[in-house]
C-alpha cells in the first residue's frame, strides 16, 4: 500500500502524471510495510526531537518538531500515527496473505542500502546501517592535517578518505576539481570518518544475500542484482583496515640506502 503524504496532510489532492517518476519512502508501521509517496527526499540527519505543545495532541500524524541548523523548524511525522489516523492499518491487517505470498516474501528479504559511485564503478553499494550522514562540502573546506585530508565538523574535525585507492575496478581521478564533494560518514567509536564519492544516486532495497562472481576482490564484499543490473556491495571493515595498514605502513629502505650504509 502506497500513502500520498499531500492527501494525509490535507495539502492539496495533486496526483503525479502517468510519465513523472515519483519518490516513494519505505516505512514500518505495526509489523507491515507500506511506502510514503513524497516530492523529493533531500538528505539524511540526526536531530533532537523536541515535543509539541498541548495544542497539537489532537493531531497524530507527527511525532514532535526539531529545530534545523538554519534555525527553521521542522515537524516530524509518525508512521504509526498516519497508519492508524487514515485506517491504513486496519486494511493491512485484514488483507490475507496466501501462502505463496508468504513464501514468495521470505524469498525476497531485502535490506537497504545506499547507491553511489566512484570513478570506474558507477554502481556501488554500502548497507544503511554503516551511514551516518551524508553530507557535501565545497572543495575549499579541504585542509590537511599531516598526510590526511579533513574538514571542519559540527564542533570538531572530521578526516576524510577516497576509498578509490582500496577497492578493485575504482580508480583515482588525476584532476583537481573545484566542485563540492560528497562525503558518506560513518562513526567509529562515536568518532565521525568521511568516505569522499563521486556522486550519491539513492536509497534502494537489495537482495540480503550477495553473489561472488570470482575470485576474492578487494574491498569489495560481493554483488547483488536489482532490476537485471549488477551493484557491488563495499566491505567498508576491510577498507578501513587497509587504510589504516596504509597509514602505519612504515617507510621502505631501497637497495642504494642499503648500500650507502655499508
Amino acid at each position: 500500500p502506497v500513502m500520498l503524504l499531500n492527501r494525509q496532510l490535507n495539502l492539496s489532492n495533486r496526483l503525479p502524471g502517468p510519465n513523472q517518476a515519483i519518490t516513494i519512502v519505505i516505512l514500518q508501521s505495526y509489523g507491515a510495510r507500506f511506502g510514503l509517496l513524497v516530492d523529493e527526499v533531500m538528505n539524511m540527519q540526526e536531530v533532537v526531537v523536541k515535543a509539541l505543545g498541548p495544542l497539537f495532541k489532537g493531531i497524530p500524524d507527527f511525532a514532535g518538531a526539531t529545530i534545523l541548523g538554519d534555525g527553521l523548524v521542522a515537524l516530524i511525522l509518525d508512521p504509526d500515527g498516519m497508519t492508524t489516523h487514515s485506517g491504513l492499518v486496519e486494511k493491512m491487517q485484514s488483507r490475507k496473505l496466501n501462502a505463496d505470498e508468504t513464501k514468495d516474501q521470505s524469498l525476497e528479504e531485502t535490506i537497504p542500502m545506499l547507491l553511489f559511485a566512484l570513478s570506474g564503478l558507477e554502481r556501488l553499494a554500502i548497507p544503511l546501517g554503516l551511514v551516518g550522514r551524508l553530507e557535501r562540502f565545497p572543495a575549499d573546506k579541504v585542509q590537511r592535517s599531516g598526510k590526511h585530508e579533513v574538514v571542519k565538523y559540527g564542533d570538531g574535525i572530521m578526516q576524510i578518505f577516497r576509498p578509490n585507492e582500496y577497492i578493485d575496478g575504482a580508480y583515482c581521478s588525476p584532476e583537481k576539481s573545484d566542485k563540492p564533494i560528497s562525503v558518506i560518514t560513518h562513526y567509529i567509536n562515536q568518532q565521525p570518518v568521511g568516505l569522499v564519492v563521486d556522486q550519491v544516486h539513492d536509497i534502494i532495497q537489495v537482495p540480503k544475500n550477495t553473489y561472488e562472481t570470482g575470485p576474492r576482490q578487494r574491498g569489495l564484499m560481493g554483488c547483488v542484482l536489482l532490476d537485471k543490473k549488477v551493484i557491488n556491495v563495499i566491505d567498508l571493515k576491510e577498507i578501513l583496515m587497509l587504510r589504516s595498514l596504509h597509514d602505519n605502513e612504515a617507510p621502505r629502505v631501497s637497495v642504494m640506502d642499503i648500500e650507502v650504509v655499508q
